[in-house]
């Protein structure tokens, strides 16, 4: 299942980041680390939506980074060592969850108690 098409993505999130081969993988993505955020809280709105392409976008920056040699930390030409800063795990959920604030936060799909019926 797909939750945001990629016409969304250009034409409501105005995205053009991603290349439209790509766009489900760093959807569905995206879509799994926003629902872990929001404890399976789901709807269909504009701001979900948006929620998870701007994740996309991000999860697609940092593997751009990841294969480019700009995050070089340290180089050893003798023995040819490198060694690439990019974030970590952790930098990475606290920066996703960063995201999902800026855009659910007033929404009550981030709040982790049960709601009433």
């Amino acid at each position: 299942m797909q939750a945001v098409s990629y016409e969304f993505y250009e034409s409501e999130y105005f995205g053009d980041l991603i290349p439209r081969p790509s766009w489900y993988r760093w959807e569905s993505r995206a879509f799994t680390k926003v629902m872990h955020n929001t404890f399976g809280n789901e709807d269909d709105s504009v701001i979900l939506k948006k929620c998870i392409c701007a994740v996309a976008e991000y999860l697609y920056q940092q593997d751009q980074i990841a294969r480019m040699s700009v995050g070089i930390k340290s180089e050893s030409t003798d023995g040819h060592s490198v060694t690439f800063d990019k974030a970590n795990a952790s930098q990475q959920a606290q920066s996703i969850s960063h995201i999902c604030l800026e855009y659910l936060a007033d929404t009550g799909l981030m709040y982790p108690g049960v709601h009433k019926c």
